[in-house]
């Protein structure tokens, strides 16, 4: 039987684990799929797109939107994946095992109080952590292909929790006014003058 959390520590070390682990497996598809490729100009400033790498782009978004599968140089996402998807379980038993034994811990009930879907939960989990690890915001540039990316944004959310061309439909509702994340000031909006 899975162990509730004995402190909000423990819980935020395994949330933090889960970020990582996420975001470690999309950096891996991107090597996968040579969509984070890049090669420096000849005078060594701002790296640019090869033709290559948006070759790569075409093949990848043509794949997802026929579900198909290339064959592609294996970087260890799959591997990662797995780890993610048990340890992902194991956090989300835990969290029920903590509800269940009427513990509260900041996070869970944070969670609890406005009723956030499980989409929601992980969109706050990514704009968390950074704050508790800042070298994820490093891994969200690297990952966006962005060097000014400041944190979590439209991109990353679109890769890192609403990944499918099924769910993404939801990032739209989830970052309303509506939503529980922006009525509540949970999350941060940035507008692109920010950026």
């Amino acid at each position: 039987a899975p162990v509730p959390y004995p402190d909000a520590a423990t819980h935020l070390r395994d949330e933090l684990r889960r970020v990582w682990l996420r975001v470690e497996y999309q950096i891996r598809v991107g090597w996968e799929q040579g969509l984070l490729v890049r090669a420096a100009n000849e005078e060594g400033g701002e790296a640019v797109w090869t033709p290559e790498h948006l070759g790569s782009m075409f093949r990848s978004a043509a794949d997802e939107y026929s579900g198909a599968v290339s064959q592609r140089p294996d970087a260890g996402a799959q591997q990662v994946l797995d780890v993610w998807l048990k340890h992902s379980a194991r956090v989300d038993a835990r969290i029920r095992a903590t509800v269940a034994a009427n513990r509260r811990l900041p996070l869970i009930e944070l969670g609890r109080v406005f009723r956030l879907t499980p989409r929601q939960w992980a969109t706050l989990m990514y704009a968390l952590m950074p704050e508790v690890d800042p070298n994820l915001v490093n891994a969200y540039r690297y990952l966006a292909r962005d060097a000014s990316c400041r944190g979590l944004d439209g991109r990353l959310l679109a890769m890192v929790v609403y990944d499918t061309p099924e769910s993404r439909s939801l990032l739209a509702r989830d970052l309303s006014p509506s939503s529980p994340l922006v009525y509540y000031r949970l999350i941060e909006q940035q507008t692109s003058a920010q950026h």
